[in-house]
């Protein structure tokens, strides 16, 4: 009898693997309530950097999971999503859990890409309103300058006066007359800024 059952319990596992989705692309796990990890497939092993995650705790193999986070998926009927930084890699987990169901699972997607773009994407947008905002029609030079001296932005006026199709990441200290590194240290712990007076050209 003890055999038999043996075999029966070894068949349900081979069955369940079987189930289990090994060829995912994504990271999958499956847990139990206490956060306990029963199967985890190659792509999860090889993102967590783990030849073996069975038996470890999902909470502490998974960055920024928290008890807190863990609880509300215990609890709640449905999924949740988590966003975890794992060495380059930035996933997208989808942790599900089934009325009644004695286990969790944590699906994984990478989305490293995706935020870089979006970073991107802020950044440029960032840099557009900001181009907006710039006094681009005043008629005299205006220019956009960084603690170091680089120029970031630049109106047509000041372009025109330099006579340079483009001023951005020049240095301020070489292309005004007068500017040196005294003077600018100078300015740069002035309140009330300070009035320069150079000649460039005629």
């Amino acid at each position: 009898k003890a055999a038999e059952r043996a075999l029966e319990d070894r068949a349900r596992q081979m069955a369940e693997m079987a189930r289990f989705p090994e060829m995912n692309p994504g990271p999958v796990c499956r847990m139990e309530l206490d956060g306990t990890i029963l199967l985890a497939n190659v792509a999860a092993r090889r993102i967590f950097g783990q030849t073996v995650l069975k038996g470890r705790s999902w909470l502490e193999v998974c960055p920024g999971m928290t008890p807190e986070i863990w609880q509300r998926a215990v609890d709640g009927a449905g999924s949740l999503n988590h966003e975890a930084r794992v060495g380059e890699a930035v996933i997208s987990f989808t942790i599900a859990h089934e009325a009644g169901s004695s286990n969790i699972f944590a699906y994984g997607m990478d989305v490293t890409e995706l935020k870089r773009a979006e970073r991107i994407m802020e950044a440029q947008t960032a840099e557009l309103v900001e181009m907006a905002r710039f006094p681009e029609m005043n008629p005299g030079p205006v220019c956009r300058v960084e603690l170091d001296g680089k120029v970031v932005l630049a109106n047509r006026a000041a372009r025109q006066f330099f006579e340079c199709d483009s001023l951005k990441g020049r240095s301020w200290l070489e292309l005004c007359p007068g500017m040196d590194r005294a003077l600018w240290e100078k300015l740069l712990h002035a309140p009330d800024g300070l009035v320069l007076e150079a000649k460039v050209g005629s």
